[in-house]
């Protein structure tokens, strides 16, 4: 999340919320993705912006990851 933080200059993504999780796909979810999330700036959560969203679902290992901390 290193990465995400940085580029989008926020200090943490929390409530994350992913959609489109195809369980016939397993394991490789492809056309899962980041419906919506926040973003803590300056320590207050917002909500990510359809720009900010895109950068986040841009990061594949990401969203991996994040369908698998959904999933388990």
């Amino acid at each position: 999340m290193g990465y995400l933080t940085e580029k989008l200059n926020v200090q943490e993504i929390g409530n994350i919320m992913v959609e489109n999780i195809d369980y016939n796909d397993f394991p490789d979810f492809c056309d899962a993705f980041i419906e919506s999330a926040e973003l803590k700036e300056n320590d207050v959560w917002r909500d990510a912006t359809e720009e900010e969203l895109c950068i986040i679902n841009n990061d594949r290992d990401f969203v991996y990851q994040e369908v698998l901390n959904y999933l388990y």
